[in-house]
């Protein structure tokens, strides 16, 4: 599995590459916004009176999903 998973990203690397879109940059960028959205859905659930970090994976995803719907509606 992780030989395949290996060829996938090299594969999109290369993807990337020739659509002039450099991977590194795309990479940080993908984890800057996943990571402000995850800080979202935390003082989400704050607000709510519960701590992210005890709920369970639905309810995390239910805040992260709130998170990603309010950052687009601010765009």
């Amino acid at each position: 599995m992780a030989h395949e998973a290996g060829d996938v990203l090299f594969a999109v690397v290369n993807v990337l590459r020739l659509a002039s879109v450099d991977p590194e940059l795309a990479v940080r960028a993908a984890a800057a916004r996943f990571r402000r959205r995850v800080e979202a859905a935390e003082a989400l659930a704050d607000g709510a009176g519960e701590d992210f970090r005890l709920l369970g994976l639905d309810a995390q995803d239910g805040y992260y999903r709130r998170a990603k719907l309010s950052e687009r509606d601010q765009a």
